[in-house]
This record gives C-alpha cells, structure tokens and sequence, in this order.
C-alpha cells in the first residue's frame, strides 16, 4: 500500500491507479513476508536487515580457511565411500570427475538411508546417490549470507571467480572476463560452528 500512495503522487488528473491486495497472509504471501526468504532470493541485501548482528556476521567466508576436502569420484562403490568416509571422518563429500570437475555432493546418511531403503545395493556406484542441486556461496560473501543458506541447507559450495584473459576470452569480448567457477571447497554446519567455537575461545584466552 505504501508503494501504492508513493506512485499515485506521481499520477496526472484522470489517471487512476489500482491496488491489488490479498485478504490475507496465508499460503502464497507468507514467504513473501519472510526477511530470511527474501534475502535468499534477493530481493533484499544484508544491509535492508535492521536487526542486531552477532560479532561474525560481516565477516567473509575465506575467513574460514578451508582446507581442500576429501573427494571421490562417480565410479567408486557405495560402500567403499561409506568406508572412506567413516574412517576419515567425512560426513559428505564432493563427487568429481576425472576433469576434477564437480558433479554433486554425497552424504553418509543419505547413502545409508538409500542402503537401507532398498534403493541402491552397496556395489552400486556412488553416482546414484548424489545431491546434483546445491546451493552456491563465494569467497567474499559475508558469514551472514552463509549462515541464512545454512538454516535450509546442510552445505554450500565455494565458488570463485577466475579471471579469462582477454586472448582466452570469446571472440568480440572487450577485455578479460570474469567466470564463476565451483571450487573443490565446500562448507557445511559443521565447519561454521567448529570456526565459531575456535574464535570464541581464542578471544576467550585474550
């Protein structure tokens, strides 16, 4: 409504303007009401939100050094990467070509739900059960973002940006070109709270 009142100030004798608005916030506008869902599809920035922020939130995620994770490949048996995974003590892992190209995520407990469930027998390659839709998170985002994409999803992606020179670059292109490119880095629950604890402690010993 607010929108509304601002355009029809700038309307001319004649002119009407029409306002349509729902009876009420159930089912289709409740998302719409969410600062959270709105920040996660971006219609809103860190900066539109007023609440009080906890001391990490404006950091970036590089802050958080991650460490090139364990990686298998698409081939591997489910069961060996369960194997794998116990004794390194992965929870998840992402799954890459032989290109290193990475094609998805799998999870201990999603293999061992799909083991049980009858859906994929231990011989069975690991590609049958990977997650192929993901959420994405760069280098310079804030931990804020990071922490909204986190509250739905068990892990994000890094992704980098890696800069094409210009005789790399398609032809007609005016000069180098930037292209987002998925690291082998992931970050998960567990990595946010395991940099959150360590922080804590070390300012503790301050």
């Amino acid at each position: 409504m607010s929108v509304a009142v601002k355009a029809a100030q700038e309307l001319r004798e004649g002119q009407r303007c029409v306002v349509l608005l729902p009876d009420s916030v159930r089912n289709y506008m409740s998302k719409f009401l969410s600062d959270k869902w709105m920040l996660q599809k971006g219609f809103l920035k860190e900066k539109d939100l007023t609440e009080k922020k906890p001391w990490w939130w404006h950091l970036r995620v590089q802050d958080l050094s991650l460490s090139a994770p364990l990686t298998v490949l698409p081939t591997v048996t489910c069961e060996h990467t369960i194997t794998v995974l116990r004794d390194k003590g992965f929870d998840q892992a992402p799954v890459v070509d032989e290109s290193g190209a990475i094609l998805g995520m799998v999870t201990l407990g999603n293999m061992l739900s799909s083991l049980l469930a009858g859906k994929v027998q231990p011989s069975d390659q690991v590609h049958r059960v990977i997650y192929k839709q993901f959420r994405q998170i760069r280098l310079m985002d804030s931990l804020g973002r990071l922490s909204h994409i986190l509250e739905l999803d068990h892990f994000a992606l890094v992704v980098h940006e890696q800069i094409q020179s210009r005789d790399q670059a398609l032809a007609g292109g005016g000069g180098p070109a930037v292209h987002p490119r998925l690291s082998r880095k992931y970050v998960s629950r567990i990595n946010f709270n395991t940099f959150l604890k360590k922080s804590r402690s070390q300012e503790n010993l301050h």
